[in-house]
């Protein structure tokens, strides 16, 4: 093996530099840092792409109708692939996605809950669901709920420009519902890359 020595590598202008031919491995030893202060792409993309939007506020839901999740503010989004004015998230580029979504909500009359749900939406439609509460039956009785909770995650392979919501429904039987903000922390959105 021979090693040439010098201190920086050129591709002639407006070109570009290529190291190896396919089917090479290019090794780096232990011990050697890699300092980049250019653009990485094609590598390293486990944990990017994150975001996590909030609603700080409130929101109403219509009767057994899939509703979609509003949110006013975000915690993080260092690539901007959350777009708050439309609540949604769009995948930048093609990958493996890890997508999750809680909220707790209530009605606003005592025992009128059947059912709720929370839904991803995938380009428009409906993919993946979680219902976390329905009503059940107690020593004969129908026994319904005035408070619910919601949370479904999901991983997602999606093409880029591919843009994800977040969904919510409940089964009201009399009175009206609606998420509940609390503290500010009650409803979110957020997900990452993963592959």
């Amino acid at each position: 093996m021979s090693k040439i020595f010098v201190d920086q590598v050129d591709p002639k202008t407006a070109t570009t530099l290529t190291l190896g031919t396919s089917g090479d491995t290019i090794s780096i030893p232990s011990g050697v840092t890699i300092a980049n202060a250019g653009t990485a792409t094609g590598f390293g993309v486990a944990g990017t792409n994150s975001f996590l939007a909030r609603n700080t506020a409130n929101q109403s839901l219509s009767d057994a109708t899939d509703t979609k999740v509003v949110f006013n503010t975000e915690d993080y989004d260092p690539d901007g692939v959350f777009d708050l004015s439309n609540n949604k998230f769009t995948a930048p580029a093609a990958g493996k996605y890890f997508i999750y979504g809680k909220a707790k909500g209530s009605s606003s009359t005592v025992n009128t809950v059947q059912g709720a749900v929370m839904l991803i939406y995938v380009n428009g439609s409906a993919k993946y669901n979680i219902e976390n509460f329905g009503a059940g039956i107690v020593s004969g009785t129908r026994v319904l709920m005035q408070a619910y909770g919601l949370e479904v995650s999901v991983g997602l392979d999606l093409s880029a420009s591919d843009y994800v919501e977040l969904y919510a429904a409940v089964d009201n039987d009399g009175g009206s519902s609606q998420l509940q903000a609390g503290d500010g922390y009650s409803i979110f959105f957020g997900g990452y890359r993963i592959a």
